[in-house]
């Protein structure tokens, strides 16, 4: 009845049938010659795939196995065998298979680096940005450890974020460590992980995305830098709205070190500001008189 279902046929359909009627000529070929061992050795072979069509045209994958049939005499008169329909197991597998591949194909060429470890930090699986951000090939990554390319300190702290991700199951948050790559330069990465676990739930590994975020941390400290400059500019300049000892003669400024000096270089030390030099009208007056005053008397504006 089993199989009367697997072909879509009644056993009247199928008794006295040849087997190369509900197949393709290369699977037909294919089972001949598996009969075939099996008459010459007096071996069964065991659990080898074909396809059939059934009745209706529609396809079906078997899983099956082959025997000989033998009489009293030993004489070789068939072949008897169990089959299995396989046909939603592989339409499974199939299905798997291009997951994975789309899982495999994204990971390849994403930016960020991409990492399977075990449970002890050995690699089994990293794709071509991890191995240009470490600057490692991938074959000789896959058969290290993660402590290799970090030091001790770095290590221990690793581990204990894995530990905690592997005793919460929690994913691990963003967090960075420093790497030194084989050419001796230091690198900072950007990581997040997360457990990895078999069909029963079990932790068995970890995986993860690295970011190199060094570029992005040197122009963090190149800012930083940059605003502790700006602000010891601006606290200079600041000190000129302070009280600043003038002389009621000269109008020299006695600076932090005791000397008298010019005003103009004094706010020109601590500040931005820059000077050209003219005459107002009262001391051009005071000075000079009438002297530059045009014919009709008036004073130069």
């Amino acid at each position: 009845d089993s199989v009367c279902k697997t072909h879509g046929a009644s056993r009247d359909e199928l008794i006295g049938l040849s087997y190369k009627k509900f197949m393709e000529k290369e699977t037909a070929e294919k089972v001949r010659r598996v009969f075939n061992q099996v008459y010459n050795t007096g071996k069964p072979h065991k659990l080898f795939e074909w396809e059939i069509i059934k009745i209706d045209g529609a396809k079906a994958v078997e899983e099956s196995s082959i025997y000989l049939i033998t009489n009293a005499q030993g004489d070789k008169i068939g072949f008897r065998g169990i089959f299995r329909d396989i046909s939603e197991r592989k339409k499974m597998q199939e299905a798997l298979r291009q997951s994975e591949e789309r899982y495999r194909t994204i990971l390849e060429n994403i930016e960020e680096g991409y990492f399977e470890v075990d449970l002890a930090g050995n690699f089994t699986f990293v794709n071509d940005s991890l191995s240009r951000i470490i600057g490692l090939p991938k074959e000789k990554m896959l058969r290290m450890n993660n402590r290799e390319y970090m030091d001790e300190v770095t290590a221990q702290r690793i581990y204990v974020i894995f530990n905690e991700v592997y005793r919460t199951g929690l994913p691990g948050k963003v967090f960075e460590w420093e790497i030194k790559r084989e050419n001796g330069k230091q690198a900072i990465e950007e990581c997040s992980v997360s457990l990895i676990r078999n069909a029963r739930g079990e932790g068995i590994g970890f995986r993860g995305i690295v970011r190199d975020v060094t570029g992005r941390k040197r122009l963090e400290e190149e800012r930083e830098k940059f605003i502790a400059e700006l602000q010891e500019a601006l606290a200079k300049v600041k000190t000129l709205s302070g009280f600043l000892p003038i002389c009621a003669s000269c109008k020299k400024i006695r600076d932090d070190n005791g000397y008298w000096r010019q005003i103009e270089a004094y706010i020109r030390d601590h500040s931005d500001a820059e000077f050209s030099h003219g005459i107002c009208p009262d001391c051009r007056k005071k000075l000079y008189g009438n002297f530059m005053a045009d014919e009709g008397g008036k004073e130069e504006n």
